[in-house]
């Protein structure tokens, strides 16, 4: 086989300046979360593929095989695999695992940073030397009335400046109890059933109903040109696009607020 070259270019810098960033917490990112979190995500994937009809071949289980063939899945790194599995539930479901276990309802809003699944979360590097250093800095040292050492239990000072990792750490775990309990009413329900057939009904009328005020909506604020280009019909914007797909991604993301206002029109009555 003749040998080809090619050229790669990598970018230093973030993907898209406006996409928000996140650091965790060390608690947060701590290894000893990883097994735990990695399964949950797993769970709440598979509720999410059947209750939303994702096809097989598509699901977050045939990616896995896709990514680690054969037996490499056995062996791979679960902080990898917790990394993939929350990647799909961001980029499939619009789920956001780390920042509430919530779903957006449209990408406009992941877009736009107007719901949590539009940040990305980073894990501290160092997370679990942070915090065997910040235990040993809290360590029993005391002093008695003679001046001696008093051994304590790492209570008050270890405690107090825990509080605000336990808060974090306990905001996550209700989190996703929170996605695992409804993961599991999703699972006993059923693959296209949601909350009953009329409910499910009149869900579906309110979805489709939306989508066609959505493609009305981009159909009267899109100007085409004779040569193809597409502008913005907004009186306060009024940009120019090279082409219609560019523009619909600018409106979406630039205009959400008022694509939901004209969407939420149709909840009315």
């Amino acid at each position: 086989i003749p040998s080809k070259r090619c050229k790669v270019f990598i970018s230093t810098s973030l993907i898209s300046s406006s996409q928000p960033v996140s650091v965790l917490s060390a608690a947060v990112s701590s290894r000893e979360r990883i097994s735990g979190d990695k399964e949950d995500a797993k769970t709440i994937s598979r509720a999410l593929d059947e209750a939303r009809g994702i096809e097989a071949g598509n699901c977050l289980s045939d990616l896995m095989l896709l990514l680690y063939p054969g037996n490499e899945l056995a062996s791979a790194d679960e902080e990898d695999i917790l990394d993939i599995a929350i990647a799909y539930l961001r980029r499939v479901h619009l789920f956001s695992f780390y920042n509430g276990c919530t779903s957006a309802t449209d990408v406009g809003d992941v877009l736009s940073d107007s719901h949590p699944s539009g940040t990305i979360h980073l894990r501290l590097r160092n997370a679990d030397e942070i915090l065997r250093k910040t235990a040993d800095e809290n360590g029993p040292v005391a002093m008695d009335e003679d001046g001696g050492d008093v051994e304590t239990d790492k209570g008050d000072a270890a405690e107090r400046s825990s509080a605000g990792r336990d808060m974090l750490v306990t905001r996550l775990n209700d989190s996703i109890a929170k996605a695992l309990e409804n993961a599991k009413i999703m699972e006993d329900r059923g693959p296209g059933c949601v909350v009953d057939e009329e409910t499910d009904m009149a869900a579906r009328d309110i979805e489709t109903s939306e989508q066609n005020s959505r493609e009305q909506w981009m159909q009267n604020h899109e100007i085409m040109d004779e040569d193809g280009r597409a502008r913005c019909s907004f009186h306060f914007c009024r940009k120019l696009f090279k082409d219609k797909a560019f523009l619909q991604k600018h409106l979406l993301k630039k205009h959400s607020d008022q694509l939901r206002a004209e969407r939420g029109k149709c909840h009315d009555g």
